[in-house]
């Protein structure tokens, strides 16, 4: 009898983990679309910027400014990619950004990937502090609209 609550505390427990890891693969992939989208929208305000520039003849601050909003949400896009990588037990192809099975060649851009992911908690203790990162730097340029 002890063996019986012994296996059933072990699947129990696996399937908590196992849900646990669905659940934050869900919140990555939900993550990664929202930043794509708020890429999206900076691209585009940067277009209207540049093109602005370009009939006036200034050369103005908001274009920079834009630019250095896109690297930080393209930096925030890469981190989570790693994250959903490293939780799948996959790897981010360095060359395309796709998501692909650990050591094995990207189906996207054929190249090889020659390390491994890394041993990692999937929720990390800086997740927090780099979104909230994110979210000022949105709140700024929507400040300055």
């Amino acid at each position: 009898m002890a063996k019986v609550i012994s296996s059933i505390k072990g699947v129990a427990s696996s399937a908590k983990r196992k849900t646990k890891e669905a659940a934050e693969a869900t919140k990555l992939k939900v993550d990664i679309k929202v930043e794509e989208s708020n890429l999206d929208h900076c691209f585009e305000k940067l277009g209207r910027a540049v093109y602005a520039n370009s009939r006036t003849g200034k050369n103005g601050s908001r274009v920079s400014k834009l630019i250095k909003e896109a690297d930080a949400i393209c930096q925030l896009i890469e981190e989570y990619k790693n994250r959903l990588a490293v939780l799948q037990k996959k790897e981010v192809c360095p060359h395309c950004g796709a998501v692909i099975k650990a050591g094995a060649p990207c189906r996207n851009c054929k190249e090889k990937i020659v390390k491994t992911p890394k041993k990692a908690n999937p929720v990390d203790e800086n997740q927090n502090s780099v979104k909230e990162n994110a979210e000022a730097t949105s709140a700024k340029k929507e400040k300055n609209e």
